[in-house]
């Protein structure tokens, strides 16, 4: 799925890591301004071929909320990288709370209209850096193409670092951060072993289910707060019921709580991932792979 581990050091590759109590290794590529979180258990074993769970946080949220999530859903199963939003949330006073762009807001009956009366969004680093490689200018910046490039790159490059397993990495994400991972899934389904969705929506973007001869058996978690102050009972049954109708193997959790996430919902994560390793098998991976 991703390249293979090349075996560079920590020293090479300009990452430095402080390990804290719940195993968390801040890595910092070689632009200290462009860093991606990592989580590391306590118990890393180098010879062992770990899960890799790619964080991808909320509109307005943070990277570094995901790696203190992380001893929620195991403290020894899987390695962690959070990634940031490349674009500062308007209006945001916090540093380091960002969102993954228009492509991905939530879908509203007035949605069009919110678009064009938006503030300016405010770049980070990420996207002057991306700019040239999406190849479009200012006003035709695609925000899949870099989120993609960011999420790509984040991977390999743990990879390089750590053992992960290649057939094993992850795509979590939470609310905005959820129809990003649902997006780069469905696309690619040959590079992810599945996606978890927290409080989700799919996104109204071209080309989302083009990929739909290649997603049987692709598997999601979509987990949904009941009492969640933008929960939609009826948009998530859609959702379920169109993925499903892939070829996805989707499983649907609802939760009674008005968080975005708790204990229990991320112990599941936990839970749901251990238990794909199981249903892995070679027809399914030659069905995803073609």
């Amino acid at each position: 799925m991703f390249d293979t581990p090349g075996g560079e050091s920590a020293s090479k590759m300009g990452l430095v890591g402080v390990e804290g109590d719940a195993g968390v290794l801040e890595g910092w590529r070689e632009d200290a301004e462009l860093c991606d979180p990592l989580y590391i258990p306590r118990s890393y074993e180098p010879n062992y071929a770990y899960p890799l769970l790619t964080l991808l946080h909320d509109h307005g949220g943070s990277a570094r909320a995901w790696i203190e999530a992380m001893p929620a859903i195991s403290r020894r199963n899987h390695l962690g990288v959070a990634l940031r939003g490349p674009w500062v949330s308007p209006g945001s006073s916090e540093l380091g709370r960002c969102d993954w762009g228009v492509s991905y807001e939530r879908p509203r009956p007035n949605h069009v209209a919110e678009t064009a009366d938006r503030p300016p969004r405010e770049e980070t680093c990420d996207v002057v850096r991306f700019r040239g490689v999406c190849q479009c200018g200012e006003e035709g910046f695609d925000d899949r193409d870099l989120n993609e490039l960011l999420v790509f790159q984040a991977v390999r490059r743990v990879r390089r670092l750590l053992h992960v397993h290649s057939e094993r990495v992850f795509l979590v994400g939470a609310g905005q951060g959820a129809a990003v991972a649902l997006d780069l899934g469905l696309r690619h389904p040959d590079r992810f072993a599945g996606v978890v969705a927290i409080n989700g929506w799919l996104p109204r973007v071209p080309g989302l289910l083009k990929r739909f001869r290649d997603l049987k058996g692709f598997p999601i978690l979509w987990q949904s707060s009941q009492f969640h102050p933008a929960a939609d009972l009826e948009s998530d049954l859609q959702a379920v019921r169109l993925l499903s109708a892939s070829g996805c193997r989707v499983e649907a959790q609802s939760h009674a709580t008005r968080e975005t996430m708790n204990a229990r919902m991320l112990s599941e994560i936990d839970r749901w991932v251990l238990e794909q390793f199981a249903l892995e098998s070679p027809v399914s991976s030659a069905l995803r792979s073609r």
